[in-house]
């Protein structure tokens, strides 16, 4: 009996970053990029709290409250750069990746099978094919440099704290481990699971309706993929961090604010009803009614603002 070679995540993923191998300088250095950028942002935080230390009188690694202003400014501009520069170089390394691997892949379909290529399916072929390829551009430019940037930053944020009191650096230390690590698992396995009970519902009807025939296990499998995608909220999820984001800068404005924020909860509002609409599992879809809960509140104050 043959066994069925399949290979193992780690596997897969060791194999997409050999790929990366001529590209190593690019990738070092939005790596580099990235770190600075990273720590330029979490210091602007850091030297405002000096300034506000030294404008209080109290003691602070700062000199005057100007300086500590004049260093948040530099750092700032630093930031949108090293941003910019960092997300060019991924894309860069992605889309020159992204290339290699279709025209291997069409090589070897050209080589293996080339009467898939010519049959009236080649249409759905080659677009399934290509989605596949072009999923890969999410692994090369928002993966790989931000898996290490995150670990380089945490190591030296942790070093940081610790260098002040070993207790706080602790403390960030394990809501790093939170939100990069157990969070992040937990999430992959709850959406595992779904899909995989899913699955199980789909075999089992398909066999109700079938009984005897012969059931395309690819078929399944592509009716799986289709509706993973479909119950996907990462598109809402960032959207919804953006609004958030926007709603605080609004905040730190003087006047005229109310009908901004109004604008922004609605948005916020539309991402929730999204999410909740295509949630499939009942965790998700009690967070959401939580959120849209937590939402309305917000917009019955912002009534009360101009």
């Amino acid at each position: 009996m043959n066994k069925s070679n399949h290979r193992s995540p780690f596997a897969i993923v060791g194999r997409l970053i050999v790929l990366v191998k001529p590209m190593l300088p690019v990738m070092l250095a939005a790596i580099v990029m990235g770190v600075a950028g990273h720590f330029c942002a979490t210091f602007i935080t850091i030297l405002g709290g000096f300034g506000i230390l030294r404008a209080l009188g109290l003691a602070s690694p700062v000199r005057t409250v100007g300086t500590a202003f004049a260093c948040i400014l530099v750092f700032a501009l630093l930031r949108g750069v090293l941003r910019y520069a960092e997300q060019a170089s991924n894309h860069y390394i992605a889309f020159k990746l992204l290339a290699l691997i279709r025209d291997k892949v069409f090589g070897a379909l050209r080589r293996l099978t080339p009467a898939k290529l010519e049959g009236r399916d080649r249409g759905d072929l080659i677009s399934l094919i290509t989605a596949d390829i072009e999923a890969l551009e999410v692994f090369y430019a928002h993966t790989i440099s931000p898996i290490c940037i995150a670990f380089i930053c945490v190591i030296g944020m942790t070093g940081f704290v610790g260098s002040w009191h070993i207790l706080p650096a602790l403390v960030l230390l394990a809501g790093y481990l939170l939100v990069g690590v157990a969070l992040p698992v937990w999430s992959a396995k709850r959406g595992d699971k779904v899909a995989r009970e899913y699955r199980e519902k789909l075999e089992q009807k398909v066999h109700d309706l079938l009984e005897d025939s012969q059931i395309d296990d690819n078929r399944i499998a592509a009716e799986v993929v289709l509706f993973s995608d479909k119950i996907c909220n990462d598109e809402e999820t960032v959207r919804l961090r953006s609004h958030i984001h926007g709603m605080r800068k609004i905040l730190d404005e003087n006047e005229g604010v109310g009908r901004k924020m109004d604008f922004m909860a609605q948005e916020m509002n539309r991402e929730a009803n999204t999410i909740l609409s295509k949630s499939n599992d009942l965790i998700v879809s009690n967070a959401a009614i939580d959120l849209k809960t937590e939402i309305e509140k917000i917009r019955e104050q912002i009534q009360n603002i101009e």
